[in-house]
């Protein structure tokens, strides 16, 4: 379990006792009774934080632990996200938005597109779009 300040782009960055719970990791092969609560408690005896935020990835979790935690619902993944994928090789959206593309492979620009030109590059170049379920964020305070 690792714990950081939060990232800019959270409005509370500024905040000195405003925490995210970057990661939490276990090996499928081994459990540890309570293991997830033994962590947070020390954490939260060691550095008194006063708002923790997470997120859970809602193509693999329910996000059961952080509730089990004292972390609260703040949205269900609202916002459906996607990758490029082609074998085992697979890209962000941000690795495949237009004006990338379009820089990387000069030869689409002159090309009449009708419609995303993302969606067509990626096609010609052989990739699918894979939808992804987003991220859960949970609260904790």
């Amino acid at each position: 379990m690792s714990f950081g300040k939060l990232r800019d782009q959270n409005k509370l960055h500024n905040n000195k006792d405003h925490y995210e719970l970057v990661r939490f990791v276990t090996k499928d092969s081994m459990r540890i009774i309570s293991g997830a609560s033994k962590l947070f408690k020390k954490f939260i005896s060691e550095y008194h934080p006063v708002y923790i935020i997470c997120y859970s990835d809602n193509d693999f979790f329910t996000g059961e632990t952080y509730n089990k935690l004292g972390f609260k619902l703040k949205s269900l993944g609202k916002s459906i996200d996607y990758q490029w994928v082609k074998g085992t090789k697979a890209l962000s959206r941000y690795e495949c938005m237009a004006s990338k593309l379009l820089e990387k492979y000069p030869k689409y620009r002159n090309i009449n597109i009708e419609g995303s030109i993302e969606d067509y590059i990626m096609h010609d170049l052989g990739y699918n779009k894979l939808y992804r379920c987003g991220n859960s964020i949970w609260e904790y305070k």
